[in-house]
């Protein structure tokens, strides 16, 4: 309240006050002290049906929380707030308990304050939302669309649903689930159905070439590499269908050596996927999207195949791998040093060329520009969407011009596979 009093800003307290008389009396107290009774709204206690009436009377909604003792405790109020379309200025901390907070980035989505206890920074980002408060509506807006969409993937419903007919059938219900860790490792590196399978066929027709170097190798890189090479000799040797095979192989090879590979220079700053707008305002607004700087996320790797690489997506045996894959280009999107577990992604050559392109020496209105000209799109203002999607999915951070920031080193692009 001392920051308050002296912030030299037109900004109000609210107090819910519900506890002793004799705590409501000292705070009345204090707030006479510091000359702050015309700046201090106090409300006597709020039934819960009426929390989103006032939430929504708010141009922001304060849930700084932070250093709390028990560790797996989330707050529901930083998720109403959300879901009432108000801006949500919250501590990291109570951030980050939110599933896939990393697409409700700071300025863009809600507020984040790293230190509550940083009066400075607080005083700051409070007073910014004050002086300018036009952009809260958008950030709001997009923090609600977030939490709607959040709410549709909660699985509380189904686990209680499935607890209830266990209960009511008189079944043992399962705690862990059958592919145990255990059963994992003993089949190799997750990341290899498709070269397992290739394995198999191979030792199936073993008198097409010597194939001693696959039979029984742990599934990892390095096996899938001797497994590709042996193919390749079976073709060689005359071994009609192992084209798809392969291709298959090929595919994961890609997409693990990437993965495999360091995420970037240790020394380099860690891009922090709730910091990913770097601004001189507080907020994003709608029309400052086409002005800001895309720059890929440096551990995204474009892969670009000479084949139709969804063809191969799904496939658990022989019968569901194509005869031969179409040809034409494709993309995947695979992530550097295996962080936050991140799957790979099947993109369109749009997005791959957006991804390109976005090095921070081009505007979103350029980058559309550009692939106008290339005649990959046709609306560009349908576009900027599009690349807000790709913000919102980690895959870009968008700076301003104004905003003085070192440019990444980016991951290379593959050439044709």
């Amino acid at each position: 309240m001392e920051r308050l009093k002296h912030s030299g800003l037109d900004i109000g307290l609210l107090a819910l006050a519900h506890g002793p008389p004799e705590i409501e009396n000292d705070f009345r107290e204090q707030v006479r002290k510091l000359d702050l009774a015309d700046r201090v709204l106090q409300i006597p206690f709020l039934p819960h049906w009426r929390v989103p009436e006032f939430l929504r009377s708010c141009l922001a909604v304060c849930c700084l929380e932070q250093n709390f003792p028990i560790t797996f405790h989330t707050p529901i109020i930083p998720l109403e707030v959300l879901l009432c379309g108000r801006c949500l200025v919250g501590s990291t901390e109570v951030i980050r308990k939110l599933p896939n907070y990393a697409r409700l980035p700071h300025g863009y989505g809600c507020v984040a304050i790293e230190d509550v206890n940083n009066v400075e920074i607080l005083s700051e980002r409070l007073g910014a939302i004050v002086r300018n408060p036009a952009p809260a509506a958008a950030v709001g807006a997009r923090g609600c669309a977030f939490a709607r969409e959040m709410q549709k993937e909660m699985p509380f419903p189904h686990a209680l649903e499935r607890i209830l007919e266990t209960v009511i059938s008189g079944q043992r219900m399962l705690l862990t689930p059958p592919d145990s860790a255990e059963a994992t490792e003993a089949h190799g590196d997750h990341r290899f159905p498709l070269t397992r399978l290739a394995m198999t066929a191979l030792a199936e027709t073993g008198k097409n070439g010597d194939q001693s170097e696959v039979r029984g190798a742990m599934v990892d890189l390095s096996g899938a590499r001797a497994v590709l090479s042996a193919i390749e000799r079976s073709m060689l040797a005359g071994r009609p269908g192992l084209a798809s095979l392969a291709s298959a192989v090929s595919l994961e090879i890609a997409i693990a050596s990437v993965e495999s590979e360091a995420a970037g220079d240790v020394n380099e700053e860690s891009p922090d996927p709730l910091f990913g707008l770097r601004s001189t305002q507080w907020a994003l607004a709608d029309e400052d999207l086409a002005g800001l700087l895309p720059v890929r996320d440096r551990r995204a790797h474009i892969l670009e195949f000479d084949y139709d690489v969804a063809e191969f997506r799904g496939a658990h045996t022989m019968a569901d791998l194509p005869a031969a894959p179409a040809r034409g280009p494709s993309y995947i999107v695979a992530f550097a040093g295996g962080v936050d577990g991140r799957e790979p992604l099947l993109v369109d050559r749009k997005t791959a060329r957006i991804l390109q392109l976005s090095d921070g020496t081009r505007t979103v209105a350029e980058i559309l520009e550009q692939l106008s000209r290339e005649r990959l799109i046709t609306k560009k203002k349908d576009e900027v969407t599009w690349i807000e999607g790709l913000f919102a999915a980690g895959l870009v951070r968008l700076i301003s011009k104004e905003a003085s920031v070192p440019l990444p080193k980016f991951a290379h692009s593959c050439g044709n596979l």
